[in-house]
Order: C-alpha cells, then structure tokens, then sequence
C-alpha cells in the first residue's frame, strides 16, 4: 500500500515524497543508487532507486510524484466543457491526444452519446501517431543513456517528421485541439489520409535503413575481433506483418492491410494492437539471442563491434569521430 500520489491536499500531510518507503536488500557485496528527483533538462522530477550488485541491477523502483499542480481542482472549479477539454490536453505535454480522448470518452458515455465509426478511427490514428512519436523519443533517449548516438540522432528525426505529421493533419504537433466530445474540428480527408500514410511509410523505410546500416558493419566489425569465429546479427522484430522496409510502396500496402484486419479489434479494444511501440531490435550471436544466451564477454564483443559501427558510419571522409573506449578488454572471452 505505498502511496503513489502526493497531492498538495492530501489527507496525510505526514506523507510526503522524503519518507517514501523504498524497497530495501540487505547485503555486504549491495550498494543502493539514488538518481533524482532533480534531472537535468527539462523532465519531469522523479527519484530512481537502485540495488546493485556490482554492476548488475538487481532491483529498480520509481517514485513519481513530486510535482502537482490542483489539475483535479482546476476541473471542479468549472463548468465549462470546453475548459475542461483544454485542462485535459495541458496535463502532459507527451499525452495530450490520451487524455484527451479519456476525457472525450468519459463525457460521452455520462451523456449516453455514442460517436460514428469514422470518429472512432481518427482518434485510433491520433493516438497511434502519438504512441509513435513518444516511444521513438524514448528510444532516442535510451539510445542516449547507452552511448548509442547515432541511435538517438536517427529517433530524434523520426520523432520530429511524426510529430510534425500530427501538426499537419490539426494544426499542432502534440495534438492539442483535435479531439472533442462527441465530434472533431479536423475531420481526416483522404487528402490526410495520403499523407499520413506516406510518412508512416517514409519513418519506417528510415528506420529499417539506419538498422540496416548498423546491422552490416557491426557484422563484419565484430566478425574480425572475434577471429572469425562468432557471427553477429541484428534484426528487427516487428509486431506487424512488414517484410522490407525498403520498398515503400509495399511497405504502404501491407501497412494498411495490417490496419485493416486489426480495426474492429483496436476500436473494440480501444488501444493499439500493433505498431512501432511493440517492436524491438534483437541482437544475435551464431544464430542464437544475445540477451538470453551471452556470456560477458559475448556481450561485450556486441557492444564493442556496434560502437566501432557507429563510428564507421559518422566518418566524414578520412576523418573519424573520436570515440572514447574504457577498459574495454576486462570482460572479453579468451
């Protein structure tokens, strides 16, 4: 029962953020990791907890929290729909098209008012748009923690060209503004219907070439620091029913094919059965998956052979990027 809010007028005004109970192992070879709650740029706070054992993490708790502004009051003080749709959009910048359909949706079932089939489908696009941008800027911001920059530049582009698809279609790049109880303001033509549907193929073809790229030269990388003995692939497991990214035109076909059959289910369902969200990039090693089946070393070498690759592909003419590479032989396998 551990609190998981911490409004401004909470009952206990003994609990706070300071004496939150965090998860505790007790261990001579255990050391506990604090991050937060003060990040730099500019998210939210939140305090990271870690239990480690040397560098294995063996338990991460996160306490979010720190920061409330009375948005629940600021909806009791009003009456006024419209206000409250524009409260609900402001909660989260990366959530303004969910909270705005939770809201949508709650007045409309209060009203007993039912919306058309075509209405449905926009906000099933809105949000699915939104879910792309917003794990590809995580995946940019994971890309990031690890070192991986070329990951994260390539996110960072994609998540702009979604993000602007969305601004495209409404107006606004988080969506604020096109969703509304019981209709829309910016209804979907075919017009944008097109053009989302070309972006989607274009963010994909993009994606799969940066992994491609990597996939290729981290092979032959990791092929020469192993001797020859260990073959390195990376491949990209995908929810949906895509087989080459590199074909746009197919890509756009099997994409809407894909939509198609998982309609009744989305809507039904209310949520996103497939897309960017669900996908991951796997890395192998002789043909078996490196995050199950590597030792230390083997995952090492990976790591090594995908730096060295990133490397070769920011290489400007004869020029290198400098990469910088600590105790890099400590785990390898003899």
């Amino acid at each position: 029962n551990k609190p998981l809010r911490f409004p401004f007028n909470r009952r206990n005004r003994n609990s706070t953020m300071d004496n939150y109970p965090f998860y505790t192992i007790v261990g001579e070879s255990l050391h506990e990791v604090n991050v937060g709650p003060i990040h730099a740029g500019i998210i939210e706070p939140g305090a990271f907890r870690f239990v480690c054992n040397g560098e294995n993490v063996l338990h991460l708790e996160i306490a979010l929290g720190y920061q409330h502004r009375g948005v629940e009051n600021e909806f009791c003080a009003t009456n006024n729909r419209l206000r409250q749709m524009l409260l609900s959009e402001s909660i989260a910048g990366d959530s303004a098209v969910s909270h705005g359909v939770a809201f949508a949706s709650t007045i409309e079932k209060l009203c007993g008012k039912s919306i058309e089939r075509n209405l449905q489908i926009e906000r099933c696009v809105a949000l699915e748009l939104e879910r792309m941008a917003m794990h590809i800027a995580d995946t940019g911001a994971l890309s990031m923690d690890v070192g991986y920059q070329l990951g994260q530049v390539a996110c960072e582009a994609l998540r702009t060209m979604t993000i602007n698809t969305t601004q495209a279609w409404c107006g606004n790049r988080f969506g604020k503004g096109l969703i509304r109880p019981c209709g829309t303001n910016k209804p979907l033509t075919a017009e944008k219907v097109e053009m989302i549907i070309k972006n989607v193929k274009e963010i994909g073809h993009r994606y799969n070439q940066v992994r491609e790229d990597i996939k290729n030269t981290a092979a032959d990388i990791h092929r020469s620091i192993s001797g020859g003995k260990e073959e390195l692939g990376v491949f990209y497991t995908t929810m949906s029913c895509i087989t080459d990214c590199r074909d746009r035109e197919q890509t756009g076909r099997e994409i809407l094919d894909h939509l198609k059959a998982l309609e009744s289910a989305e809507i039904a369902s209310n949520s996103c059965l497939s897309g960017v969200h669900r996908d991951d990039i796997d890395v192998y090693i002789n043909g078996r998956e490196a995050r199950r089946f590597a030792s230390q070393g083997q995952s090492r070498t990976a790591a090594i052979a995908l730096k060295f690759a990133q490397r070769e592909l920011l290489r400007d003419g004869e020029d290198y990027p400098l990469l910088l590479l600590d105790d890099v032989l400590s785990e390898l396998d003899e």
